[in-house]
């Protein structure tokens, strides 16, 4: 099953994300998503 969320889409739709975040609250926000991309992308 592959993960409809691609690595494209995850740094097309980041730049966006950064913006409703606070510095702080998007470090731990990027670092979640991205353990969940190289997660899905090991499977």
């Amino acid at each position: 099953m592959k993960n409809a969320f691609s690595q494209e889409q995850f740094f097309s739709v980041l730049p966006l994300t950064l913006a409703k975040f606070e510095f702080r609250e998007l470090q731990h926000a990027y670092i979640y998503a991205w353990t969940l991309v190289e997660t899905s992308m090991e499977r």
